[in-house]
């Protein structure tokens, strides 16, 4: 992804770029040198805010070009929609600030006087300074989602992945941390995985891919909020892929174990094919006995 200026420090340092131009010495003429210097400063100013608003543009990739899991990921973490909407806008400001400069550099160019040309280049400076600083919503905006989507993992289609899935607080972001890579957040809280994370290990020479996942709730989809939706889209498009479903059988979580089993036979019905590269995973074994059945703790009904 480019590095997306906020807008006031792009326009200032725009600004003084333009204080810096000079016409170049083989103009002998004095008079026809401050008229060039005009146009120059007009042209300088139009490249300095259009050029790199053509880089974001075509910096940030186009959603039908996106692997279906990254695409996901978009869409639930700043919406496709609104994505390609504000890239569409950002390309129309950079249209109107070369058309706009354009304009006036070659008014300012053909002017018969420096008098005449200053007063184009003060009135061109203060056109295209006001079509940007009217887009300074859209260019925060544009530096929000910047930031928003460089957080977002990045997958490598062709490594085996292992996706950690459960409920919340099950202890997800600890097996994380102990097999790979990966740093995700651990505290004895529910929810504290925000947003896809990934780590790396090697086996025999293998490199892996393991995901941790934020935890999802015994409810409908219509009922999930986007941190759920996250870790629908994992299992949904993420290729090679291996689930570690991890289960707290103890009650601590703040889950049930039976609606920790409801959630365990809901993936396995949706996706049927990753029963072949199923693990069941039990955390905190040594704080429970199977034998207690506190809170649904004794179940055996597995459903898979």
């Amino acid at each position: 992804l480019p590095q997306v200026a906020p807008h006031g420090e792009h326009l200032g340092s725009a600004l003084r770029r333009v204080n810096r131009v000079t016409p170049p010495k083989t103009v002998k003429s004095k008079h026809k040198r401050e008229i060039s210097a005009c146009a120059m400063k007009l042209d300088a100013l139009t490249k300095e805010l259009a050029v790199p608003l053509g880089k974001y543009v075509k910096g940030f990739p186009a959603v039908d070009r996106l692997h279906p899991f990254e695409a996901a990921l978009l869409h639930l973490t700043v919406g496709a929609d609104k994505y390609e909407a504000l890239l569409s806008r950002v390309n129309g400001v950079r249209k109107k600030i070369l058309d706009a400069g354009k304009a006036n550099a070659s008014r300012a160019s053909k002017c018969k006087s420096p008098k005449e040309a200053g007063l184009v280049l003060e009135e061109g400076l203060g056109v295209l300074e006001n079509i940007y600083k009217k887009e300074e919503t859209t260019m925060d905006k544009l530096l929000y989602f910047a930031q928003q989507l460089r957080r977002l993992p990045f997958v490598d289609p062709k490594l085996e992945t292992f996706v950690l899935a459960g409920a919340p607080n099950v202890g997800k972001s600890s097996l994380v941390v102990s097999l790979s890579s990966g740093q995700p957040e651990v505290c004895n809280y529910p929810f504290t995985t925000k947003t896809i994370k990934m780590g790396h290990f090697d086996v025999a020479g293998e490199r892996y891919q393991v995901t941790d996942t934020p935890g999802l709730l015994s409810r409908s989809d219509e009922e999930r909020n986007e941190m759920e939706g996250l870790t629908m889209a994992a299992l949904e498009h993420l290729d090679n892929l291996v689930v570690l479903f991890v289960m707290d059988l103890t009650g601590e979580c703040g889950t049930t174990v039976k609606d920790q089993l409801d959630i365990r036979r809901e993936i396995m019905t949706r996706f049927p094919e990753m029963k072949a590269k199923w693990v069941d995973i039990f955390t905190k074994a040594d704080m429970f006995s199977i034998k207690e059945d506190e809170g649904g703790a004794g179940s055996t009904e597995w459903g898979g």
